[in-house]
């Protein structure tokens, strides 16, 4: 979270029906801009708004309260809740805006309950009207990526878009929950051992598809078993196993998504050495099967 602004402004508002009518022919808008602009009205519409900021020296404006934005700074606002942003013009003002309707997200909520519950950790109670999360420019990346993805399945319409900016938005709803979770996780390691768990992050990436069990991973870096769970756990929120099998599933997602390979040949490539117990684990891990999850990219 980041500290508010002491900053008085009293503006009129309105409740933007044309942009309530976009969300209505499609759920989910998505856009990036750059330009000088300012805002001299609160308004408020029907979806909830991720606002990303690349930019500097702008004020955003929620109800009473103001926050400075500045690049990797994200505000999550409610729907129907009066926002602005102010900016001094002097230089362009760039920012990903990304909308999505009310109920679109309650019928997602209705499908799988992580998104609820995701949503639950920015906004536990009914009074928060918007939450600001900052994240480092290295954990933007894959943000980044997920928006300009989102961008242009809306803006290009192609074959079966709404189920690709379905799935686009619901990982970009786990990315930035991950991320939140790390970030709030990692403030209470030190600079060494922020270092040391890093490095042992590369090392799990870099060697995923080999056996790799605690004790010699302990060893590699110089610590006890129990103290290397520890740190681990407090810096990442996962066990260096849990870590493992959710990097091993997203090799194992990426691949059966660009097809061209079977079944058995991901297991392999995803760090797996026996089937069954790769499709048992992509089951609890996702919620469905190898084969669902390829059949909806085919």
């Amino acid at each position: 979270m980041w500290d508010v602004v002491d900053m008085s402004m009293e503006l009129p508002q309105f409740v933007d029906h044309g942009f309530n009518q976009t969300l209505q022919h499609f759920p989910v808008y998505c856009e990036f801009k750059s330009d000088r602009f300012t805002m001299d009205r609160l308004h408020a519409h029907k979806g909830y708004e991720f606002h990303f900021s690349y930019s500097s020296e702008v004020t955003l404006i929620v109800g009473d309260r103001t926050y400075e934005l500045a690049p990797g700074k994200i505000a999550i606002i409610r729907p129907l809740v009066f926002h602005a942003i102010k900016t001094d013009r002097s230089s362009e003002y760039r920012r990903t805006v990304l909308s999505v309707e009310e109920d679109y997200v309650e019928s997602l909520q209705g499908m799988d309950t992580a998104v609820a519950d995701i949503l639950r950790v920015w906004f536990p109670s009914d009074e928060i009207a918007s939450v600001q999360l900052t994240f480092h420019d290295r954990d933007l990346q894959k943000v980044r990526q997920l928006l300009l993805q989102l961008e242009a399945e809306i803006r290009d319409r192609p074959a079966h878009f709404p189920l690709m900016v379905k799935a686009s938005f619901t990982e970009l709803l786990v990315v930035m929950s991950r991320m939140t979770e790390l970030t709030y996780s990692r403030h209470a390691l030190s600079k060494e051992l922020k270092t040391i768990v890093d490095g042992m992050l590369d090392y799990l990436t870099e060697h995923f598809r080999e056996p790799i069990r605690g004790p010699e991973l302990a060893e590699r870096f110089h610590l006890s078993p129990s103290y290397l769970y520890k740190i681990f756990k407090l810096g990442t929120g996962m066990t260096p196993n849990q870590f493992l099998v959710a990097h091993r599933i997203g090799v194992a997602k990426g691949l059966l998504a660009g097809g061209g390979r079977t079944i058995s040949e991901i297991v392999g490539l995803a760090g797996f050495n026996d089937i069954s117990h790769f499709h048992k684990t992509f089951k609890e891990m996702t919620g469905t099967t190898p084969n669902a999850f390829r059949a909806q990219y085919a």
